[in-house]
């Protein structure tokens, strides 16, 4: 959470948690969504900052996870919940 305060995302809504709305919105499992918000915030920031969420659509995050997801070294099943993560929480975001 250190890392969350330091750039401003906690309370911001820019890394929303994963839950129930946000999985029936999206139709994706929440155990899918929590282990990927996990992802986000425990791997990506061992690079760079986090992005909001909403910064890039579903398509901008494909390609921002298809290049970074080897430099992480992240396994297919958390670069797929990563994935379900993010466009789940830019369309939770998105229908605020």
């Amino acid at each position: 959470m250190t890392i969350l305060a330091a750039c401003g995302c906690v309370g911001s809504g820019a890394v929303p948690r994963a839950d129930a709305a946000m999985a029936e919105r999206s139709r994706e499992d929440l155990r899918t969504l929590a282990q990927g918000r996990r992802v986000y915030v425990t791997s990506c920031t061992g690079c760079h900052a986090l992005y909001r969420v909403d910064g890039r659509d579903a398509e901008g995050w494909r390609h921002a996870v298809a290049t970074m997801a080897p430099k992480a070294k992240l396994t297919p099943d958390d670069r797929d919940a990563l994935l379900s993560y993010l466009r789940a929480a830019t369309l939770r975001v998105a229908s605020r």
